[in-house]
């Protein structure tokens, strides 16, 4: 699985597929810019720091957990244009 977190633009990626979240549910750093996870390292971008390297993704489960529910939901609204 690949992650990317965009804080500053409230935007969570898995796999390609990304959604906009209110991340301030999360614990996040203030200067946190980014996290990318490429499915067996990552890294956290901080604003005026130097990047932190990532040898798991664990502390950022809840927000991968956010974005399963978000994406099974948009997975069962019907397609745009279809007739109910």
């Amino acid at each position: 699985m690949k992650l990317t977190i965009v804080v500053p633009d409230s935007m969570v990626m898995v796999d390609g597929i990304g959604y906009r979240f209110d991340l301030s549910q999360f614990d996040f750093p203030s200067n946190l810019h980014a996290v990318q996870w490429t499915g067996e390292k990552g890294w956290e971008e901080f604003v005026n720091q130097l990047n932190v390297e990532l040898k798991d993704i664990d502390k950022y489960q809840p927000v991968i957990d956010a974005w399963n529910a978000r994406h099974t939901d948009e997975l069962a609204k019907p397609p745009l244009g279809s007739v109910l």
